[in-house]
């Protein structure tokens, strides 16, 4: 008997084809999941996602090269250039998707992980918003991003900036991670007024395993224009995709950003040291550039925005794996932007924004 919940022919069919040399990862994450209905089996989820992990090993090559060429032609043709990027860590994209496995992940239809368009766009938007303070209403937001319709319009304005889906450069690398939430009973009853269940440290945590794309994975990103390009669009399309670039490098993509995932470099993790090396010399060290940058977009987050947005940057700091000089540096930053500014609880010890005060302590000692 088929433990996949799926009609006897079906089942059948894929039986004769799961160890073929190509796989299409997507349709067994949607599609083919095995029966996860006896609830004592609690590494069904875990071991359905190995599956789909060793999948994403037999996708198709050419068919991503060819879907590659495609997307090339299509961005060339709205005056994009296309720019790579590079997973610092891992990055998750599609979590909240509803599905048998409880969290969710974004393949294209052809098996491979991407971010969606509409998503590239947003990342754009909330550096612009977040970081940089702007907001509808002002020409240059409006022209990149568009209007929407009011009472006082009689139509919406379209953004003239064309953010298209970013795809992977070659097979990408996913791992299987584990989230573990400490207090699921109270999780669960969030949706209800007055829940019954408070988050008490009896509960017994729950893991729950999810797909990401591995450390060092190379996405192409495009950002278009519609119509011709003058001197003034052209500054407008060159800015939206600064903005991409620094939202990606400073606010992260996908889910979980807050804990470190989805943040994107522009230098390629996986090259040699030599090559690394001949980098530096050419354009300068990209970790001051990147903690410059970041920085930056510390001292411009607005007052009243510090308690939610300075968390994700004490994250980039935990994780950031160059000189301690540089690191010390941010950490300057960003205790000088929480200083007042942040909860109660980051400040108790043990919370984020003390560990940042601490290690400027031993720093110093």
């Amino acid at each position: 008997m088929s433990s996949l919940p799926i009609p006897h022919e079906s089942a059948v069919a894929y039986a004769a084809h799961k160890n073929e040399a190509l796989q299409n990862p997507a349709l067994l994450f949607d599609r083919f999941i095995p029966d996860l209905s006896r609830r004592d089996d609690k590494e069904a989820k875990k071991r359905a996602l190995q599956e789909i992990q060793r999948a994403t090993e037999k996708a198709s090559k050419e068919l991503l090269e060819a879907w590659g060429r495609r997307w090339e032609v299509s961005v060339r043709a709205a005056n994009a250039r296309p720019f790579v990027m590079t997973t610092e860590w891992r990055f998750v994209t599609g979590l909240g998707r509803k599905g048998p496995l409880e969290v969710g992940f974004t393949f294209h239809r052809y098996g491979f992980p991407f971010l969606p368009g509409s998503s590239v766009k947003g990342i754009a938007r909330a550096y612009a918003e977040t970081v940089k303070d702007l907001k509808e209403g002002k020409p240059d937001f409006d022209a990149i991003f568009g209007r929407a319709a009011d009472k006082d319009a009689e139509d919406s304005l379209a953004g003239g900036a064309i953010f298209y889906d970013a795809i992977p450069m070659g097979l990408p690398k996913i791992d299987v991670d584990v989230m573990t939430p400490h207090f699921p009973s109270y999780y669960r009853e969030q949706g209800n007024k007055n829940p019954s269940a408070p988050p008490t440290d009896h509960q017994d945590p729950n893991p729950i395993p999810f797909l990401t794309v591995a450390r060092g994975v190379r996405f192409r990103f495009a950002v278009g224009w519609r119509g011709q390009l003058d001197d003034d669009t052209r500054r407008l399309r060159d800015m939206a995709e600064q903005w991409l670039i620094s939202g990606l490098t400073t606010l992260g993509a996908g889910a979980k950003t807050s804990a470190g995932y989805g943040f994107f470099s522009d230098l390629d993790v996986a090259a040699t040291v030599k090559e690394k090396a001949e980098f530096r010399a050419e354009v300068g060290d990209p970790d001051e550039g990147l903690i410059n940058n970041l920085i930056r977009a510390i001292e411009a987050i607005p007052p009243d925005k510090v308690a939610p947005n300075l968390p994700s940057f004490y994250e980039r700091w935990r994780h950031f794996q160059g000189s301690l000089a540089l690191k010390r540096k941010l950490a300057e930053a960003i205790r000088d932007k929480g200083q007042g500014r942040v909860s109660k609880k980051a400040r108790q010890s043990g919370g984020w924004y003390d560990q940042v005060l601490q290690s400027l302590q031993e720093g110093e000692d």
